[in-house]
């Protein structure tokens, strides 16, 4: 439809009949600039996107992983998926960069890490993480396979097929690594009895992990700097949820008191 025949009601209903939640407010946002961009090239005169109803995202059901979750998974996924696990947890790196760590990443006694989603804005996206006796070791467990790879996170696939998005055979893809993270997962009736959006994925290895770190005494900014986080509130976000509460019991008979 051209531009000038939309109205506030015809843009409302195709919202309305199309989207919910998240989506709805993506596109919602998507319609809002497109008029903003239409009014500076005098297309129309006022922006009707923006006067729909606007909504705000919902919580998000995502479940957090418990320690002893993690140790579950871990009992049913492959060596190097227990591997990359095993390093997420002591890294805190996101699932993209731990994919991209290579042997030549070590050198110097450190870890030197270039992360993808900080990367554009120059702020704490490059990390020289101290190569300490935990990194060491699992590390070292990742050349156990003998496998010639340059890819610390790596696998053996039942078929070498060549693909336009490795660098090398043996290079476990992002999508790949949640995929097999899910399929673990979902071999523990706590998990496949959760609807899909409650059950926790690879990325809140992230925040037990930081969670764990906390519980070490380490400080907050200890785990801002190895998450790589620009706000110490981004931190929060990520290690409250693994908060626990203490149990007790309120059961005072206030009748029995004399006033």
């Amino acid at each position: 439809m051209p531009m000038c025949d939309l109205t506030i009601e015809s843009l409302s209903t195709y919202l309305d009949c199309n989207f919910k939640g998240d989506p709805y407010i993506k596109h919602r946002g998507s319609l809002i600039d497109i008029f903003k961009w239409a009014m500076t090239k005098g297309i129309v005169e006022s922006n009707l996107a923006s006067k729909t109803l606007a909504k705000t995202a919902g919580k998000k059901k995502r479940q957090p992983l418990s320690l002893a979750d993690f140790t579950l998974i871990t009992e049913n996924a492959a060596p190097w998926l227990q591997l990359a696990m095993d390093i997420a947890l002591v890294s805190l790196q996101r699932r993209g960069d731990l994919c991209k760590l290579n042997y030549e990443d070590i050198h110097d006694g450190r870890m030197f890490i270039v992360q993808e989603k900080t990367e554009k804005h120059g702020v704490r996206a490059r990390l020289s993480i101290e190569y300490g006796p935990q990194l060491e070791h699992l590390v070292a467990k990742s050349r156990q396979d003998k496998i010639v790879t340059p890819y610390i996170i790596h696998e053996r696939p039942a078929r070498i097929i060549k693909s336009e998005n490795k660098k090398h055979w043996s290079q476990v893809l992002p999508d790949r690594l949640s995929k097999q993270f899910a399929k673990a997962r979902d071999q523990i009736l706590k998990f496949s009895d959760m609807s899909a959006a409650e059950r926790p994925t690879f990325h809140e290895i992230r925040a037990l992990g930081g969670f764990m770190y906390l519980e070490q005494g380490y400080s907050k900014e200890y785990v801002n700097l190895l998450m790589g986080h620009t706000t110490m509130a981004m931190t929060d976000h990520y290690t409250d949820r693994h908060v626990e509460y203490t149990e007790c019991k309120a059961e005072l008979n206030w009748k029995h008191f004399s006033h």
